[in-house]
């Protein structure tokens, strides 16, 4: 008898809770203006202005369509990668592209710079930020 009423006590409250989490608001209706148009990240640097900064000064960065990091690179930066200078470095038959070859890119994404070094893996807009100089 006992196992059944701790039975019906439970359901009571799962039931409770479902119902209640109907109730929750949908979406987050804090103020999120960090974040607001895909612009400003949550460090609060200007996506777009930070994109246009890396290609003005020379930077660059190869990746291929097939690499998850890559993906979530471009993530990062959300609608403000079209100002990337991004080089593709695989093609149809599963090779590297001759510009990659040159620049003997071993890993993607990989950050070239104007001094000439290389940074292999993602970046967080920190350190594209601190590592570039923009401000």
């Amino acid at each position: 008898m006992q196992n059944w009423r701790s039975g019906i006590i439970i359901g009571v409250v799962i039931v409770a809770v479902l119902i209640g989490a109907k109730f929750l608001p949908a979406t987050n209706t804090a103020d999120n203006s960090a974040v607001k148009d895909d612009v400003i990240s949550a460090e609060g640097i200007n996506k777009d202005d930070l994109a246009r900064y890396l290609t003005q000064i020379g930077a660059k960065v190869y990746g291929a369509d097939t690499c998850s990091a890559c993906a979530y690179q471009k993530e990062l930066f959300g609608g403000s990668w079209q100002y990337i200078d991004y080089i593709e470095c695989s093609t149809p038959t599963g090779g590297q592209a001759e510009v990659c070859l040159a620049a003997k890119i071993t890993a993607y994404p990989t950050w070239e710079f104007p001094d000439g070094e290389k940074q292999v893996g993602a970046m967080t807009l920190a350190e594209l930020v601190q590592r570039s100089g923009f401000n």
